[in-house]
Protein backbone atom coordinates (compact mmCIF):
# COMPACT_ATOMS: atom_id res chain seq x y z
CA UNK A 1 0.00 0.00 0.00
CA UNK A 2 1.36 3.93 -1.08
CA UNK A 3 1.31 6.32 1.54
CA UNK A 4 -1.64 7.99 -0.79
CA UNK A 5 -3.53 5.11 -0.60
CA UNK A 6 -2.88 4.60 3.71
CA UNK A 7 -3.59 8.66 4.07
CA UNK A 8 -7.17 7.55 2.67
CA UNK A 9 -8.20 5.19 5.53
CA UNK A 10 -7.53 8.20 8.33
CA UNK A 11 -10.12 10.56 6.53
CA UNK A 12 -13.25 10.70 9.39
CA UNK A 13 -15.47 10.76 6.00
CA UNK A 14 -14.26 8.21 4.35
CA UNK A 15 -16.41 5.11 4.96
CA UNK A 16 -15.25 2.65 2.37
CA UNK A 17 -12.54 2.30 -0.67
CA UNK A 18 -13.18 0.00 -2.83
CA UNK A 19 -11.64 -1.37 -6.36
CA UNK A 20 -13.92 -1.42 -9.40
CA UNK A 21 -14.10 -1.84 -13.48
CA UNK A 22 -11.48 -3.76 -14.87
CA UNK A 23 -9.49 -4.40 -11.52
CA UNK A 24 -12.66 -5.08 -9.66
CA UNK A 25 -13.09 -8.09 -12.43
CA UNK A 26 -9.90 -9.33 -12.75
CA UNK A 27 -9.72 -8.16 -15.78
CA UNK A 28 -7.24 -5.11 -16.14
CA UNK A 29 -4.11 -4.56 -18.99
CA UNK A 30 -0.42 -3.95 -17.34
CA UNK A 31 -0.89 -0.18 -18.17
CA UNK A 32 -4.34 0.86 -16.99
CA UNK A 33 -5.13 3.13 -14.02
CA UNK A 34 -7.01 1.54 -10.95
CA UNK A 35 -10.69 2.73 -10.62
CA UNK A 36 -12.10 3.09 -6.80
CA UNK A 37 -15.95 3.50 -5.71
CA UNK A 38 -15.96 6.14 -2.48
CA UNK A 39 -18.62 5.65 -0.16
CA UNK A 40 -18.48 8.77 1.83
CA UNK A 41 -20.20 10.15 4.85
CA UNK A 42 -23.73 11.44 4.39
CA UNK A 43 -23.32 15.00 3.27
CA UNK A 44 -19.42 14.93 2.90
CA UNK A 45 -19.38 13.50 -0.95
CA UNK A 46 -17.64 17.00 -2.24
CA UNK A 47 -15.33 17.34 0.62
CA UNK A 48 -13.94 13.85 0.31
CA UNK A 49 -13.60 14.47 -3.72
CA UNK A 50 -11.58 17.79 -2.55
CA UNK A 51 -9.44 15.74 -0.57
CA UNK A 52 -9.02 12.76 -2.04
CA UNK A 53 -7.73 13.59 -5.40
CA UNK A 54 -5.72 16.81 -4.18
CA UNK A 55 -4.21 13.92 -1.71
CA UNK A 56 -3.52 11.97 -5.14
CA UNK A 57 -2.69 14.71 -7.26
CA UNK A 58 0.00 15.97 -4.26
CA UNK A 59 1.54 12.10 -4.17
CA UNK A 60 1.92 11.75 -7.73
CA UNK A 61 -0.93 9.21 -8.34
CA UNK A 62 -3.53 10.55 -10.61
CA UNK A 63 -3.70 9.35 -13.83
CA UNK A 64 -2.17 11.38 -17.23
CA UNK A 65 -2.88 11.47 -20.59
CA UNK A 66 1.03 9.97 -21.40
CA UNK A 67 1.23 7.98 -18.06
CA UNK A 68 -2.46 5.41 -16.92
CA UNK A 69 -0.17 2.65 -15.16
CA UNK A 70 -1.41 2.57 -11.65
CA UNK A 71 -2.94 5.87 -11.40
CA UNK A 72 -5.64 6.47 -8.69
CA UNK A 73 -9.06 7.33 -10.78
CA UNK A 74 -11.49 8.76 -7.84
CA UNK A 75 -14.65 8.85 -10.28
CA UNK A 76 -17.20 7.24 -8.27
CA UNK A 77 -18.41 8.47 -5.45
CA UNK A 78 -21.64 7.55 -3.09
CA UNK A 79 -23.04 8.78 0.15
CA UNK A 80 -23.57 5.94 2.99
CA UNK A 81 -26.88 6.82 3.05
CA UNK A 82 -27.82 6.77 -0.58
CA UNK A 83 -26.70 3.36 -1.74
CA UNK A 84 -29.24 1.83 -3.60
CA UNK A 85 -28.40 2.36 -7.31
CA UNK A 86 -31.32 0.34 -8.86
CA UNK A 87 -32.13 3.02 -10.51
CA UNK A 88 -29.23 3.18 -12.83
CA UNK A 89 -29.41 -0.62 -14.20
CA UNK A 90 -29.76 -1.16 -17.79
CA UNK A 91 -33.09 -2.78 -18.33
CA UNK A 92 -34.04 -5.64 -18.44
CA UNK A 93 -31.45 -7.12 -17.76
CA UNK A 94 -27.60 -5.32 -17.12
CA UNK A 95 -25.30 -7.78 -17.51
CA UNK A 96 -22.41 -5.63 -15.68
CA UNK A 97 -24.70 -5.46 -12.51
Amino acid sequence: MKQSELIFSFLPFVRVVTVVNSLGYLNAEADDDLDFLIITKHGQIWRSRLWLTGLAKLFGRRPTQEVQKDGLCLSFYLSDQHLNMSNLMIKPLDVYW
